[in-house]
């Protein structure tokens, strides 16, 4: 980290990545292994497998949260009436929402919002401490799921692509002997962007518009390349694989597979009439 000089004590508080640091003769000119385009595209590849079976997980608490919760309402306005059952609900929606705000408060505080204007921060070098982390993944989480439980207007799109950031600078920390050469500032800021594009691809549906939105949120894009663009679009694209995968018949109720099924990446589950 280098932390930029200034006259005032509030400010030398804070500091930025050594992004340009790491672009010196020096790094550019280290012994890289043949091998180091796998690993790379394998880490990749699991940034996506990884952000896809994370919001496979969110969606399903998410549904059996939602679905137990309109069941239940249901039977107390058809037996107790309307007062009763506005009671419920008011209640159970505070219940949840209170457990959110507190695991987010007093777990992980950099997990509140939606974290997209974190994301772009740190993107361009600013130094955001427990921004990412296995605790800021939990929390993040289920305080959606929570939030979303508890009749919030809110969505899954912004916190699934902090989620991503937070899975693509973990998955480097994976015990592979291979991926300490990837344990440096530079190299986790394109494994973060790969994550945030995984993400939103998930939320979305939309490997191109995931790798386009991670693109657009590092603008000065001075890091981004073109083989860079195509190793993201694959974190996207398997992301989004894995969320349909997930998300078919043959997983859910151990059905067979049909053709018909690939029309969960845009339009949702598809149903026989």
């Amino acid at each position: 980290m280098v932390v930029q000089p200034h006259l005032d004590k509030m400010t030398n508080k804070f500091g930025s990545y050594n992004f340009d640091m790491m672009k010196s003769k020096i790094f550019l000119e280290r012994f890289e292994p043949k091998s180091i385009r796998f690993y790379k595209a394998l880490v990749h590849f699991l940034i996506g497998l990884g952000v896809g079976c994370v919001a496979f997980v969110i969606q399903i608490i998410e549904e059996l949260i939602t679905d137990s919760r309109n069941e239940f309402l249901h039977e107390v306005l058809y037996n107790y009436g309307q007062i009763k059952a506005w009671l419920f609900i008011a209640l159970f929606s505070s219940f949840l929402v209170a457990i959110a705000c507190l695991m987010t408060i007093y777990l992980a505080p950099s997990a509140n919002g939606s974290g997209i204007t974190e994301i772009i921060a740190c993107l361009n070098g600013v130094n955001y401490p427990n921004f990412v982390g296995w605790k800021v993944l939990y929390v993040k989480s289920m305080a959606v799921v929570l939030a979303i439980g508890g009749s919030l207007a809110i969505g899954k799109e912004g916190p699934l692509a902090h989620i991503g950031c937070c899975i693509g600078v973990m998955v480097v920390y994976l015990p592979i002997p291979a991926f300490k050469f990837f344990r440096n500032e530079v190299s986790k800021r394109e494994f973060f962007a790969a994550g945030v594009s995984a993400g939103v691809s998930a939320a979305f549906g939309s490997p191109i518009g995931g790798s386009l939105f991670a693109y657009e949120l590092s603008h000065p894009t001075t890091f981004w390349t073109f083989d860079m663009i195509w190793r993201v679009f694959i974190s996207s694209s398997v992301s989004t694989y894995t969320l349909s995968i997930l998300n078919q018949k043959f997983v859910k109720d151990m059905k067979e597979v049909t053709l018909s099924g690939s029309g969960t990446l845009k339009f949702g589950e598809m149903f026989d009439l």
